[in-house]
């Protein structure tokens, strides 16, 4: 997985609870703040001026968060089979 990959994976997340917080399907079992995002958008498509990926939460009392994301360590060639990463 990469940066853009995560991205993408978090934005839809978050979409999601955005759409249940909206209707009857929000999970008991997560915080209701995240019931109040409003919007979410790729730093990309906010034309956030950074090369990192990452999304920005606005919530509906109006307060906005910066979610960075940077890949720490590159995955192992072959993850999947369970393979050593070369040091």
């Amino acid at each position: 997985m990469d940066e853009q990959t995560f991205q993408e994976a978090l934005l839809e997340l978050f979409e999601h609870l955005q759409d249940a917080a909206a209707g009857d399907e929000y999970p008991n079992d997560l915080p209701r703040e995240f019931a109040g995002i409003r919007n979410v958008v790729s730093f990309e498509a906010c034309q956030m001026l950074t090369r990192n990926a990452g999304v920005v939460l606005t919530m509906d009392d109006g307060s906005e968060f910066q979610v960075t994301i940077v890949q720490n360590r590159p995955a192992r060639r072959n993850a999947s089979a369970g393979d050593e990463e070369d040091n």
